[in-house]
């Protein structure tokens, strides 16, 4: 009996020393994978008035990132980390095949449209931070309704001058042919609610809500006065 109790009391000892290595090993996963992965940041685009100051060069990086065809466009999104607002865009040198940390800090600052006769458009004259945009589309899909024309939430001034573009700052909301052509702007933000039909909002003294008919541009206010 004696015998039995021991095998048993070691037994017990066995499978306690297993279960704190397993303890241990488990908390050791969980430090090493909260220290090491990075963490997230939202886009952003540090901005400058020159890619020479006083102190450095800084060396924009660009990359080109197909996103789709529309009739006879394709569309790219073009990312960087870095955009000057004080100049015009000029060429650059685009990375296809970009790597290293850098660009996992690129941020979309443009959009650019070509056709099969080598001839581009850029939607914006200058860089700025795109945060969102929507594609026109022909026909109803499971991602949503039918729509005229392209539409993008861009942030084109550092409004809180933090230096960098980013969700923060105060955005436009603009709107363009489904080949970047024409591009207006003049509301301040917009849900897509029905085939080429839009809820927008506008601040004036207070915010107001419209609907916007994107297939012949026509738009009337909702009246959303309160009783009160």
């Amino acid at each position: 009996m004696s015998r039995i109790y021991t095998l048993i009391t070691k037994f017990n000892q066995v499978l306690i020393f297993i279960g704190a290595i397993i303890f241990i090993s488990f908390l050791s996963y969980q430090f090493y994978k909260d220290f090491s992965r990075e963490r997230y940041e939202p886009p952003k685009v540090k901005v400058v008035d020159s890619l020479e100051s006083e102190t450095a060069v800084v060396e924009p990086i660009y990359k080109l990132d197909f996103l789709t065809s529309i009739k006879d466009v394709y569309v790219f999104k073009l990312k960087s980390n870095v955009v000057q607002t004080s100049s015009e865009i000029e060429a650059v040198e685009v990375h296809l095949f970009a790597g290293g940390g850098d660009y996992y800090d690129a941020s979309p600052v443009n959009l650019m449209f070509a056709r099969d006769d080598g001839s581009t458009r850029f939607l914006l004259d200058k860089h700025a931070f795109i945060q969102d945009f929507s594609l026109a589309k022909d026909t109803d899909s499971e991602f949503g309704h039918k729509q005229a024309l392209n539409l993008y939430s861009i942030v084109q001034q550092d409004s809180n001058g933090d230096g960098f573009l980013d969700k923060n700052d105060s955005k436009d909301l603009y709107a363009s042919n489904y080949d970047g052509s024409d591009l207006v702007s003049g509301f301040d933000s917009y849900d897509l609610i029905d085939d080429d039909m839009i809820m927008v909002s506008k601040q004036e003294g207070e915010e107001s809500f419209y609907i916007f008919n994107l297939a012949d541009s026509t738009s009337f206010k909702i009246n959303t006065d309160l009783p009160f």
